[in-house]
């Protein structure tokens, strides 16, 4: 099943490739005098390139997406001060060279200490995390 943040970003990704094939096709356009000595192929084939990296572009993130990145955050993280995600009410910190994490029940783990490493790739994987402050 694939989460809603990952519908998102398929959403948000497939309207920026299709905007940027679309405009990469009407920008191939005036080099023909007629419609019809269009080399379409072409105008085709460069459409689809661009819309495929504009994909590969997204994965650096979205504007459209609101919130920041893991790597936007990183920095952040690294000189203590706390991240989350949006839906959390509790957050990260790095305390003495280890991420720790502060849940909403008042428990403090270390990050390293989890067993659903699934669930922190995907929290890493998204695109809303935010820098409190303080």
């Amino acid at each position: 099943m694939v989460s809603e943040k990952t519908k998102k970003w398929l959403k948000a990704a497939g309207i920026r490739a299709g905007k940027t094939m679309a405009q990469t096709a009407v920008a191939l356009l005036p080099a023909a005098a007629t419609i019809t000595a269009v080399d379409w192929l072409t105008v085709i084939g460069t459409a689809v390139l661009a819309g495929v990296v504009s994909l590969f572009t997204s994965v650096a993130g979205l504007p459209e997406i609101k919130g920041k990145n893991f790597g936007e955050v990183l920095e952040a993280l690294k000189t203590g001060k706390k991240i989350k995600l949006s839906s959390w009410t509790g957050y990260w910190q790095m305390e003495s060279g280890k991420v720790m994490m502060h849940c909403k029940d008042g428990r403090i783990m270390n990050l390293q200490d989890t067993e659903d490493i699934i669930c922190i790739l995907d929290n890493i994987a998204s695109d809303e995390w935010e820098i409190l402050l303080e």
